[in-house]
């Protein structure tokens, strides 16, 4: 009499062993390196919002009418700042910063390429992903005015001109060789506009570009924003995208070396980029890539990351880099993650824990314990900054920690909009836990064999799932994303992988990087041969508004290392493997 209770009682333990290994093996879980203490916080929701706003006041009291921005900020920190100024707003329901904001895009929009006034804008597809980005953000928060949104198009348009089409022509002439990378090209942006000839793709670029166009589809439902989208994750997916989730900084596809520099905010961007994604095209692709790329930028074992969880990567030798603001991107994409997947647990804690880390971090980053006035560095090493750089870098932090602590907007109904992914899960109601839907069917009635077969059934599924989800990490989803993106309208591949290659000439960017003592980049296929080559524009199915710009005059010319839009620096070596900034500098433009 006493068998099936006990077979019963072994089967519960097995089961409740299976639930917890799948959860062990969740790719959410909290790395064991971090302290469960500094993954919490005290701080109240009102002071959280104190913090953050103070931090922008002041940074609104700085900004000029005439520049729109603060004086001496270059492209990526004047964008940023919008970006920042703009998400509080969104975030905390407010129009604080409306009128900064509108100020400054307004003075974007008018004098761009020239804005501000340092060097072109336009000239690298990184500055208008900067503010498209921004715009859009803007279009979020004052939805009522539309001028941002056309903005926010306007800058993706330029972008696209940079895009390699499957089923068109190669948007420039730069040498491209077959086969280079392994994989198609189809889908990859390049970096430069005004350099036709330079082969150079930024994986942070692609992973912009992602972003917006997701952000385009969910406004418009423009399914060529969509189309665009898919291309461009499948080809970060297939070629940038190691097997630990993280990405290397470039491909030269001429010469088919990377620069292989690891970057938070190229990571963020992703992130970002997966998130909406996922969400608004259902499509499970993308959720697995997020469910990747996620926690690696997290772990301890990612470069920028210090075992305890925080963000080591700066530079407080020179605070005014544009790098010292960027590695925000990691907050907000994280965020963005947490608001469009609100059920799932194991995420939403990791990215809570993450935030509030780096909160508790950044609130003993002030500068020389000036109020509210933030370091550079979030780690406590002081950079005496007088610009406010620091700032706009906190605010990212500052922003996500009271959105955690209060409700994030909601994600707008699209059929996909809740659940990993946008899968539609969520959680079950009252009612609905698995009954046949039998009213008449009493509990007790059940046979002992039908609730063992029941358990053991259970337990081989949980399992399995268990298993499955073990081994997910180990494997890479290439193929799949690759195969899927050619079952769109952009399958005609004119570059497909292959056994051609050829040297071709060096990017500027790879050129820079040689003379400043790089080391050999490494070579994806061995020797070169031949190469495939073409100089027509995008496919004419593109709405295009706007033709690269010449080259200004007044463009700043040194022997130095040029940052994008940034003047004269001096280079930086690092003895550590956190990020090698003298290689990702913009290379002279001489």
């Amino acid at each position: 009499m006493l068998i099936f209770p006990t077979c019963l009682s072994a089967l519960w333990a097995c089961l409740l062993l299976s639930l917890h290994f799948a959860r062990a093996a969740s790719p959410y879980a909290l790395p064991s390196t971090w302290s469960t203490e500094k993954t919490k916080s005290s701080v109240s929701l009102a002071d959280r919002e104190a913090y953050a706003s103070r931090a922008a006041a002041l940074l609104v009291a700085e900004m000029t009418s005439a520049l729109g921005t603060i004086d001496g900020f270059d492209a990526a920190r004047a964008a940023e700042l919008v970006a920042v100024l703009a998400l509080q707003d969104w975030l905390s329901g407010n129009t604080t910063n409306k009128a900064a904001v509108q100020k400054s895009l307004d003075v974007y929009e008018t004098q761009k390429p020239e804005y501000p006034n340092s060097s072109g804008v336009e000239s690298w597809n990184s500055d208008i992903l900067y503010w498209g980005l921004a715009a859009y953000y803007a279009h979020r928060a004052y939805s009522a005015d539309d001028t941002y949104l056309g903005l926010a198009v306007n800058n993706w348009q330029l972008v696209t001109q940079s895009f390699i089409p499957a089923n068109g022509t190669l948007p420039r002439s730069a040498k491209v060789t077959a086969g280079c990378t392994g994989k198609s090209l189809a889908g990859g942006v390049f970096l430069v506009r005004d350099a036709p000839d330079d082969p150079t793709i930024w994986s942070f670029v692609t992973a912009m570009y992602i972003t917006l166009s997701s952000y385009l589809y969910e406004t418009s439902k423009d399914d060529n924003y969509l189309t665009h989208a898919e291309a461009t994750a499948s080809f970060f997916q297939t070629v940038f995208l190691d097997s630990q989730g993280l990405a290397p900084y470039s491909v030269n596809v001429t010469s088919c070396s990377f620069n292989t520099a690891l970057s938070s905010w190229v990571s963020g961007a992703a992130i970002e980029g997966f998130a909406v994604l996922a969400n608004v095209s259902g499509n499970s692709t993308w959720s697995d890539m997020l469910a990747e790329v996620l926690p690696a930028a997290l772990q301890s074992t990612a470069p920028w990351n210090t075992a305890d969880g925080r963000i080591s990567e700066d530079d407080t030798q020179h605070p005014t880099y544009y790098q010292n603001v960027l590695k925000g991107m990691l907050m907000r994409g994280v965020l963005e993650a947490r608001r469009r997947n609100p059920s799932a647990s194991d995420l939403v804690t990791l990215v809570d824990g993450y935030i509030t880390i780096q909160f508790n971090s950044l609130l003993n980053a002030t500068v020389n314990s000036t109020a509210d006035t933030y370091s550079t560095s979030w780690v406590g090493a002081q950079d005496n900054s007088v610009d406010l750089t620091g700032n706009v870098g906190a605010l990212d932090v500052l922003n996500a920690a009271f959105a955690i602590a209060g409700s994030l907007p909601s994600v707008s109904s699209n059929g996909s909009s809740s659940g990993t992914g946008g899968s539609g899960d969520s959680e079950p109601s009252s009612g609905s836990s698995g009954s046949s839907g039998d009213g008449n069917v009493s509990g007790h009635s059940s046979s002992v064999g039908a609730i063992a077969g029941g358990v053991v059934g259970g337990v081989a599924a949980v399992a399995l799932l268990g298993l499955a989800i073990f081994f997910y990490r180990r494997r890479r989803t290439a193929n799949v994303g690759e195969a899927k993106a050619r079952n769109n309208a952009m399958a005609a591949d004119p570059f497909p992988p292959g056994s051609l290659e050829s040297p071709g000439t060096p990017s500027r960017f790879d050129r820079k990087y040689a003379t400043e003592g790089g080391s050999q980049l490494p070579s994806l296929m061995g020797s070169p041969t031949t190469a495939q080559t073409t100089s027509s524009p995008v496919a004419s199915s593109l709405s295009l508004l706007n033709t690269p710009r010449p080259r200004l005059q007044s463009d700043p010319v040194s022997p130095m290392a040029l940052q994008p839009n940034r003047g004269p620096q001096t280079p930086t070596v690092y003895a550590s493997p956190i990020v090698q900034f003298n290689s990702i500098l913009r290379p002279s433009t001489a």
